[in-house]
């Protein structure tokens, strides 16, 4: 079975006023490895230059749930 990472990613909104929060997404992202993990998310082109931050391994409840295979990537949510 795989693992899965909570990964953050933030975005500064192109066109956005100075001092403007960033966007971020939250994802999990099923990977054995969680270097990998990160990379599966950098090669999104809507990613590529993001600030990527992993918050940790979900939770054998959420990998049950969700039957996440290698190389996943689930959004869970947005926040601006």
């Amino acid at each position: 079975m795989s693992k899965v990472w909570h990964i953050i990613a933030e975005m500064n909104r192109e066109g956005a006023e100075p001092n403007t929060p960033p966007t971020r997404e939250y994802y999990a992202v099923a990977s054995s490895d969680q270097v990998k993990a990160v990379q599966i998310l950098q090669n999104r082109r809507s990613l590529f230059e993001a600030n990527l931050t992993v918050m940790g391994e979900a939770s054998p409840d959420f990998i049950a749930k969700f039957e996440m295979k290698e190389g996943e990537i689930f959004l869970i949510g947005t926040y601006s």
